[in-house]
């Protein structure tokens, strides 16, 4: 009803039970996991709203169906999930194809040591590629050391 963004931190042992995934996976999905309110709860809820959506709506249809939209977005753009799962971790490969979203529906960040063959790989692309991309150094044999 305020309007507070909430992020929900799940972790590899939070996951008790293979079934909370699911519903992560379908809240990944498709932004919402069906049946997770009752309609006379959701109906309450959305009734609650009105006077939200009444002052941050222009063109606002004072309807059911547009309440109950209006709830549903403001969840959305407010409810945030952080999945910290290790790879490392033996269900992760299991988990990965039983619940897609998991790795689809997700921004990835790996927290990993870089091997030193793909850190050359890519600094080699800046340099040889990105007309824009220039080294900086003290010397000039400095850079010459960097760039060969």
């Amino acid at each position: 009803k305020d309007g507070k963004q909430v992020t929900f931190l799940v972790t590899d042992s939070d996951i008790v039970h293979e079934d909370f995934l699911e519903y992560i996976n379908m809240m990944l999905a498709t932004g919402m996991i069906a049946g997770l309110f009752p309609k006379e709860e959701r109906d309450m809820m959305a009734a609650e709203i009105r006077p939200i959506a009444k002052k941050e709506l222009k063109d606002f249809d004072d309807t059911h169906e547009q309440l109950v939209k209006f709830l549903m977005n403001r969840i959305r753009e407010n409810f945030h999930i952080v999945l910290a799962f290790s790879p490392a971790n033996t269900k992760f490969a299991e988990r990965a194809r039983k619940f897609p979203s998991l790795i689809s529906g997700c921004t990835i960040d790996w927290f990993l040591r870089w091997p030193v063959d793909a850190l050359m790989s890519v600094s080699r692309k800046f340099i040889d590629e990105d007309k824009n991309f220039e080294v900086e150094a003290k010397e000039e044999s400095e850079k010459k050391a960097l760039i060969k």
